[in-house]
């Protein structure tokens, strides 16, 4: 009975209702924005904001951010406590960060340890808990890019030329990834290295065969032949 009652009162609601919105007058849409605007600013609401100390990173970098709280309404208790989420290119979460807010301000940091992070466009998400309560769109994100130098691994090939009069060399290198294709038309920047000592550097190109030549003395030759160890970096 109880069942039956319900539905019977659920019924006239709806009947009422109908009758309402027939006989309701049309409000103009200029009445309707302000009296929606009127009950969202006495509601209370928050919005975090992330400043990064650089643009952009590499991986063995510290990566450092300060974040701030604004709200709507300056007489209410605001959050302590700022949320920020590390996602990478495909949204998966990486890291969540917990800041304590101290009159809507805390920092922090990130260790981009070369073991876990590689290159990649990297979004930062902050919010507060109060800020769950409503639509993400209104979470603060922003797409900071992460390089790599440490885990770019390059297979190298080096030979050298004597040229005619003898006092010069030429240092033939050529670059292959880590498939094994050569690195074509890539600029790169050098440097040759003997025991602690940097011999030379400098930057250049890539040939059509992957290929870079450098001019060396014959002492810069006899330091580096046999015991070379070079350092490149694809820019």
């Amino acid at each position: 009975m109880k069942h039956i009652k319900l539905l019977t009162l659920s019924i006239g609601i709806l009947g009422v209702g109908s009758a309402y919105a027939q006989t309701a007058p049309t409000l103009p849409i200029n009445t309707i924005v302000e009296r929606v605007q009127k009950y969202f600013q006495g509601y209370p609401t928050e919005k975090v904001h992330l400043h990064f100390d650089k643009p952009y990173y590499a991986v063995g970098d510290t990566l450092w951010f300060s974040s701030y709280l604004s709200r709507n309404l300056p007489e209410y208790e605001p959050s302590k406590i700022a949320y920020v989420e590390v996602l990478n290119s495909r949204d998966s979460l990486i890291q969540t960060f917990r800041i304590p807010l101290d009159k809507g301000v805390g920092n922090g940091q990130m260790v981009l340890d070369p073991q876990f992070m590689t290159q990649d466009n990297y979004r930062f998400r902050a919010y507060t808990k109060w800020m769950s309560n409503f639509d993400a769109s209104y979470f603060f994100n922003k797409i900071v890019p992460i390089g790599d130098v440490i885990n770019k691994k390059l297979i190298t090939n080096i030979e050298f030329q004597n040229n005619l009069n003898g006092n010069k060399s030429q240092a033939v290198i050529q670059f292959r990834d880590r498939a094994g294709k050569p690195m074509i038309n890539s600029k790169i920047n050098w440097e040759f290295v003997a025991g602690w000592e940097t011999v030379d550097k400098g930057k250049g190109e890539t040939d059509a065969m992957g290929k870079v030549t450098i001019s060396l003395s014959a002492k810069e030759r006899a330091d580096l032949e046999g015991t070379i160890k070079g350092k490149y970096t694809r820019k």
